[in-house]
Order: C-alpha cells, then sequence, then structure tokens
C-alpha cells in the first residue's frame, strides 16, 4: 500500500511539472505549486534532527522593538552643552553665541526626557530663528550636530512652500519629506549594523550549532566549545544543511556557516519590516529628537517699504507654519502602516540672512512661535585664517588629498594661508558671501596646477607661497576694482 500511494505521488509530481510549463490560468499555477511543495516534502529523504526556524527569527512586536532600539539609539545623546560645543568647534569658527544656545536646545531635549509625571507633557522646545549674513554657519551648525547626535534632521527652503490653495508644495510636507528621510536612513542603518545587536547574534549562534551537530547532540562543555569557536568565526567553513537555505522547490541545500548566518540576517531584517517595526520607531525618534531647519525663511517677508509685492502670500506660508511649530499631528500619506507625526516636541529652526527685511518683519505670531532669536556675526580675516587651517576636513585639506591622487604633494605655507585669507576678505567687501568665498579663491589659486596634474609619475612636490596667491586671484580683485570704478563715476 505503501509503495503504491508512493508511485502515485511520484506520478502526480510529474503531471505537476508539465501542468507548470504550460499553466492555464493563476489559478492552476497556484494549485500546482501547492500540491508540487507538498509531493516534495512527502518524498524528500528525512534530515537529522534540525532546528525550528522560529526559534531564531524574531517572532514578536515587543523583540523587534527591543533590538530595533538597540541599533538605533542616539550614539551620543547625553553631551553635555560644553561637549555639544566641542564638537561644533571642530566645523565651525566663530559664532560663540548661536553655539551655546543651540547646545542648551539639544540638552534641553535630554532633560525632557528624564523628567516623569504629568509636567511632562507642559515642557516644550524653544524653537531659534538665527539671522546674519550668508556663509557664516547658520545651517553648518545644525547639520554637524544631527551628524554627531545621530537625530532625524531635514533642511528645507522656505520659497518652496505656499499657502494651501496656490502652486506649491504644502508646509505639511515638511514633516513627511522628514519622515521618509529618516526612514531611508534607519532601514540603511539596520542593513549596516544589525550583526551589531549582541541579542541577535547570540540566537544565531545556538541556531547553527544545533544545525551543525543535531538537537541535543553536544554535552554542555562541547557546546560551550563549539559556541566559542563560532563566536570566534573558526567554523566558517564548515558545511550546514537547512530548509532554510531551499530555495523554490528544490531540496535543502548546503551550504557554509558564513553563508548560513548571511541568510539568517536577511530574514531577520525582513521580520523587523514585516512588524512595521522600522516605521514606528522612526516616528518615535523623529517626535522625541527631530530637527528641522528652514532656511530662507526671510525670503517669505514682505519688504514693508516695497509698493508691489510679487510673492504669492508671504503671509499665508507664516500663517501655515504656525500649527507645526505650535503642535499639530500630521499624518503621513503614501506610507505603510499610515503612521501619525505629532510635530509638539520637533525642534524647528529658521534661517536667514534678513539683509533687506528684518525678523520683526515676520508676523507677530511667527515671532513668538520662535522665541530664541541670535544672530550670526560676519567672518573676519583670522576668521578664514582659522578655518583653512583649524577646522577638521578644511578646504586646503581636502584639496591636498585629492592632488595627491595626481602624484601632486600640495605644501600651504602659513603666510600662503594668510594671503588667502585677505584675497577673501577684501572681495567680501564688494559683496559678503562669508566663507564661501574661500572655496572661490582656493580653486583659482590651483586651477592651473589641478588642469596640468596626471602626467606624472614620480611624486612631486607644489609649493604655495602669497606671491604664488596674489599672481593667480589677480583677475578677481580686478573685476572688484572695475565695479568700484563705475560706481564712482555714478555717484
Amino acid at each position: 500500500y505503501q509503495r503504491r500511494v508512493h508511485g502515485i505521488i511520484i506520478n502526480m509530481m510529474a503531471l505537476i511539472r508539465n501542468l507548470k510549463r504550460r499553466p492555464k490560468g493563476v489559478f492552476a499555477s497556484s494549485v500546482a505549486n501547492v500540491i508540487f511543495t507538498y509531493a516534495r516534502s512527502v518524498t524528500s529523504k528525512p534530515q537529522k534532527d534540525q532546528p525550528p526556524i522560529d526559534e531564531v527569527l524574531i517572532n514578536s512586536k515587543e523583540e523587534a522593538d527591543e533590538i530595533l532600539n538597540d541599533i538605533l539609539k542616539p550614539t551620543k545623546m547625553i553631551l553635555t552643552p560644553q561637549q555639544i560645543v566641542q564638537i561644533l568647534d571642530k566645523a565651525i569658527i566663530g559664532q560663540e553665541k548661536a553655539k551655546r544656545i543651540v547646545a542648551n536646545a539639544i540638552r534641553d531635549k535630554y532633560r525632557r526626557s528624564m523628567i516623569t509625571g504629568p509636567i511632562k507633557e507642559s515642557i516644550r522646545p524653544n524653537n531659534i530663528l538665527i539671522y546674519g549674513k550668508t556663509g557664516t554657519g547658520k545651517t553648518e551648525i545644525f547639520r554637524q550636530l544631527a551628524k554627531a547626535c545621530s537625530f532625524p534632521f531635514i533642511r528645507v527652503e522656505a520659497t518652496k512652500y505656499s499657502e494651501v490653495g496656490y502652486q506649491g508644495d504644502d508646509v505639511v510636507n515638511i514633516i513627511s519629506d522628514l519622515y521618509h528621510k529618516t526612514l531611508s536612513e534607519n532601514k540603511a542603518k539596520v542593513k549596516a549594523e544589525i550583526r551589531k545587536s549582541h541579542k541577535l547574534w547570540s540566537k544565531i549562534v545556538d541556531f547553527e550549532i544545533q544545525a551543525l551537530h543535531g538537537i541535543g547532540a553536544q554535552k554542555a562543555s562541547e557546546y560551550t566549545a563549539a559556541r566559542k569557536e563560532l563566536m570566534e568565526s573558526k567554523l566558517d567553513s564548515s558545511l550546514v544543511t537547512h530548509n532554510c537555505l531551499m530555495k523554490s522547490y528544490d531540496a535543502p541545500k548546503t551550504a557554509t556557516i558564513r553563508e548560513l548566518t548571511e541568510e539568517l540576517y536577511k530574514m531577520q531584517q525582513d521580520r523587523l519590516e514585516s512588524f512595521y517595526t522600522i516605521e514606528f520607531a522612526t516616528v518615535r525618534q523623529i517626535e522625541e529628537n527631530g530637527i528641522v531647519v528652514i532656511d530662507e525663511i526671510d525670503k517669505i517677508v514682505s519688504d514693508p517699504s516695497a509698493v508691489h509685492n510679487s510673492v504669492v502670500s508671504d503671509k499665508g506660508v507664516q500663517n501655515d507654519l504656525l500649527p507645526l511649530l505650535d503642535g499639530t499631528v500630521v499624518p503621513i500619506t503614501h506610507a505603510p502602516g499610515r503612521p501619525k507625526i505629532d510635530t509638539r516636541n520637533i525642534l524647528f529652526v529658521g534661517c536667514g540672512a534678513f539683509e533687506t527685511v528684518k525678523p520683526t518683519d515676520l508676523i507677530p505670531e511667527l515671532q513668538g512661535r520662535l522665541p530664541v532669536q541670535v544672530k550670526t556675526e560676519p567672518l573676519t580675516k583670522e576668521d578664514f585664517v582659522k578655518i583653512l587651517n583649524k577646522t577638521e576636513f578644511n578646504w586646503i585639506e581636502k584639496r591636498r588629498q585629492m592632488m595627491l591622487v595626481d602624484n601632486v604633494n600640495l605644501v600651504v605655507e602659513e603666510a600662503a594661508i594668510w594671503e588667502i585669507a585677505q584675497v577673501a576678505a577684501e572681495i567680501n567687501q564688494e559683496e559678503d558671501i562669508g566663507a564661501r568665498r574661500l572655496q572661490t579663491i582656493i580653486e583659482a589659486v590651483l586651477e592651473s596646477v589641478s588642469f596640468n596634474a596626471g602626467s606624472g609619475q614620480t611624486m612631486t612636490d607644489l609649493l604655495v607661497t602669497p606671491e604664488f596667491v596674489r599672481e593667480n586671484t589677480k583677475h578677481l580683485a580686478k573685476k572688484v576694482n572695475y565695479r568700484k570704478e563705475i560706481l564712482q563715476q555714478f555717484t
């Protein structure tokens, strides 16, 4: 009787193979898949005792939350204001007042998280308005801060938004953009750092030992020894067979421990995503630690002295920003799980040059929701020198590393750095663009050197002197002098 049943199943498998080659519809094909899989499981050779895959995989949302929080937790949440300023000093010169205010605002987020009781809900972040000339480091302060503290961060241009009913983006899309940006970053981080979860790694090691030797096949001492070898990657080339390696309708596949580990981590990541854990963790991150920088906010302020205003509803955009800054729940459309984000604890920062208008030209309601205001100071020649030789990854060092690729060792004298700063300060007197002027000067100084590099096979030194700087930037100075002459003729 068993032989007859076995023969029937074998014939059924052959029939199903023919069916799958010439399917007569989606339903027939699906039925064929189910029958074929069952037949394969009945006729396949019995494997030695294998650990069930569910033992190693994440099986509950609570477990997924615990693992994900361990991966995505902020790296430097408990920084003091002094430590925050030290981090900012590595990339930004000057602006001590702005740095202190921002450091206090970030520390307040941690202080609020440690408070318990009803008073916690009444504590709100102090939104900030930073204004001053372009190129003084307004936006860079928050970009460096978000990078150092792993905070959800987005910088948006105020000019891309319009009042509801007009052509242009709605301001609530700021939160939607922040969500999608942070979610993408979190998924990439989970993929890169999922191996840092000690709990997951421990479960995978136990699973692999059982897959290698069978369930309960070892004594406690042997089990400990095998676990140590796995933890030290000494068994990576060992072969193992398990159903979790089976592809489609094939028999269980034999693979190395290293390949099994890779497959298990992929399955773990799929489990995390299946629970929408990453999505919900992203919402919590944004609500607790989110930073939104609204740049060019002065461009949505109408000049009170102007007779005609070509900007569509400047005040309308300012009014639309009020609920976000005040605290509202924003639904994220076109997102799995349809999450909603409460903005009441997000730190909002307005940035702008405010050269043609003043901060007091903002509508009073928006001024009240940006209670902390600080002005950045213009950069001096001495600040330019510090930017070029004191900041981490400064423009000169970046250019030097790039020239080394073409066998050119760039050596810049200290006096040449002062000369670059002097030229930048002189040209900025005509039109002040702050530290961005330094990049213009450096590119002008090295233009011919960069163009001619790449042909030499041996390393050569290039000494940059003050005379070399002045010679290669004199055309920039001539443009400034020419403009001054024209202005003098008409005044």
